[in-house]
């Protein structure tokens, strides 16, 4: 059976993919890391840190807009999303006590951002009510 803790079968696995696997051109530059866009990636970080701090079904009610994205004089990003809930109740938890909760995600989505562009960011986030 195979098993990557164990390594058993391992191998095995590795020469059957190898003997199927079917020569080709290569789809991507060897330099390129994805092929999502940096407006993708700023949303998709931003969605994960939603997930990672909200209840429940309020994150899947969220939709977001990049309002702004400049590059400042010294190659630092500022980014600003609009988040748009249904309900009252979803804005009050996405603000969260003074702001706490909506600060909290900005901070480490612009943490994970920096990583991700090698630069400094600063996200600003806004939490709108959809109507």
């Amino acid at each position: 059976m195979l098993s990557a803790l164990d390594g058993d079968e391992v191998e095995t696995l590795k020469r059957y993919l190898v003997s199927v696997a079917k020569p080709g051109p290569w789809l991507y530059h060897s330099e390129v890391l994805t092929d999502q866009n940096p407006e993708e990636i700023c949303i998709n970080m931003v969605r994960g840190k939603l997930l990672e701090h909200l209840p429940q079904e309020v994150p899947y009610n969220i939709s977001q807009n990049i309002e702004i994205w400049e590059e400042g004089k010294n190659g630092e990003l500022h980014i600003h999303l609009a988040l748009y809930v249904k309900k009252e109740s979803h804005m009050k938890m996405l603000i969260g006590l003074g702001g706490q909760t909506i600060s909290r995600i900005a901070r480490e989505a612009g943490g994970d951002l920096m990583d991700v562009f090698l630069c400094d960011v600063n996200v600003k986030l806004s939490v709108k009510l959809k109507k």
